[in-house]
């Protein structure tokens, strides 16, 4: 990944917990990161668990949903979200100080 890079959108690649592994370990070492979109991909809960454990020991970066820091609204209608990216959103969505609606209808169980 070249220096400098700071957002990465990754959603719907269908990557898997394996994959998770190795955007932890590229995630780690790019200190210009603060954005990675990784919503609609096919993590387990020890993949959601290890991604927001990084998120918290990075303080630079703000997202592992894609979103932006004074965002208000954010649409998720029909993305074809499952339980997972739920995980990753929820401390996103409390964590909060701008977004005053979020939809997240029509999406997997």
């Amino acid at each position: 990944m070249p220096v400098g890079v700071k957002s990465l959108d990754l959603r719907g690649q269908k990557f898997g917990p394996g994959a998770a592994t190795l955007l932890a370990g590229v995630i780690k070492i790019n200190a210009s990161l603060t954005s990675v979109g990784l919503l609609v991909n096919q993590f387990d809960d020890a993949a959601v668990a290890m991604l927001l454990k990084l998120r918290e020991e990075k303080p630079a970066l703000t997202t592992l949903c894609g979103l932006e820091p004074d965002q208000t609204e954010a649409d998720f209608a029909g993305w074809g979200l499952g339980p997972a990216d739920a995980r990753l959103l929820a401390p996103e969505i409390a964590g909060s100080a701008s977004l005053t609606e979020v939809c997240c209808r029509v999406n997997n169980e």
